[in-house]
Order: C-alpha cells, then structure tokens, then sequence
C-alpha cells in the first residue's frame, strides 16, 4: 500500500475577492433594479390613492361645497371652498412631528368669516391606543368654534387638554392647528 500525498493548491485570493464582489455587484444590482421597477409600477397607484383620501378628507370638510380651488400659499396647498361661485371656507393643512418624529398632518377648516369649524387628522404614526387617541371626537372638538383674529392666537397651548399619555401627539396636533391658521390668515380670505 503506498501513501500518497496531496498538497493543497494555494489559492489565490485576488482572483476570490474578484468574483465575490462580482457577484455581490450582480445581486445588488439586481435588487436596485427591482425596487425602481416596483416603485415606478406603484407610483401612479399610491398618488390616485392619495387624491381620493382628500377628496374625501374634504368631501367630509365641506360636504356643501360645489368645487374646490387649489391655491398655495407659502408653498402649501389650501383647498377653497366654493358654492355658488363664493368662496365660503377654506382646508389648510397643518404639519407636526409627532412622538416617533413621523409627520401628524391635520387638516383644518376655516369658514370665510375666520370660524375655525372642524378639524381631520389625515395622517400620523402615533403609538396605537395611546397617541392614536387624539384621533377622537372629543379631543378635537376642543379646537371647533374658535374665532381667528389676525395678530392673536386663537387659543394657547396652555389651554389645550392634553390627552394622558399622548403629551407630545396632542402638542404636535394643537402646534399643527396653529400653524395651519397661520396659513388661513396670510392667505387673506376675509
């Protein structure tokens, strides 16, 4: 019986490292390519989506009105409402980091006569079942019925009733009214 022995090639580690971040290069670009196909595809689809949430937002808004007008102001757009060829209210958005830093958008009606009316939450990423609860009816109501004269806030945040344990989504939605009046009365409405 005779041994023979093998001797283990060296290997080349340039020509490995070569062809590992080859096929690494391969890979991710394929998956770019997948993505910006995919997001190309749903584009369309995620901004139809967006444009029926307001019109329906404002469908809720302003269930009178016959047509909304876009117009921006300071690089937001306000929805005005129009019946009758008058403009009777307007929407204004109002934006605010909420506790997870992500956006809490409101969107506020004003009436052409400076009357804060109703107020929508359209989009957060708040904690569910605890800063979610801003969401409600009763917190909200808290904002309606407010008269907006130009130089004077139209309530303070020491006025606004906090919802427990949701401190930071309640200041981000009354900041978010605020500056959503802000916009009301430089665009001039009255």
């Amino acid at each position: 019986m005779t041994s023979e022995v093998y001797a283990k090639q060296p290997t080349n580690w340039v020509r490995e490292g070569i062809r590992g971040t080859l096929v690494l290069a391969i890979i991710c670009a394929i998956s770019a390519s997948a993505i910006t196909m995919t997001r190309q595809h749903t584009a369309p689809i995620i901004a139809h989506n967006e444009y029926v949430a307001l019109m329906n937002a404002l469908d809720r808004l302003m269930p009178e009105a016959d047509t909304y007008e876009q117009v921006d102001v300071n690089g937001h757009d306000v929805y005005l409402g129009v019946k009758n060829n008058n403009v009777f209210a307007a929407a204004v958005p109002g934006n605010r980091k909420g506790f997870w830093g992500q956006p809490l958008e409101v969107l506020v009606l004003v009436t052409s006569d400076g009357s804060l009316r109703d107020v929508i939450i359209r989009n957060h990423g708040e904690t569910p079942g605890i800063g979610t609860k801003v969401e409600s009816q009763v917190f909200l109501s808290q904002f309606k019925d407010k008269t907006l004269i130009a130089g004077k806030r139209a309530f303070s945040l020491d006025d606004v009733d906090i919802v427990s344990g949701a401190t930071v989504s309640s200041r981000a939605v009354a900041n978010g009214i605020l500056d959503a009046i802000d916009l009301f009365l430089a665009l001039n409405l009255k």
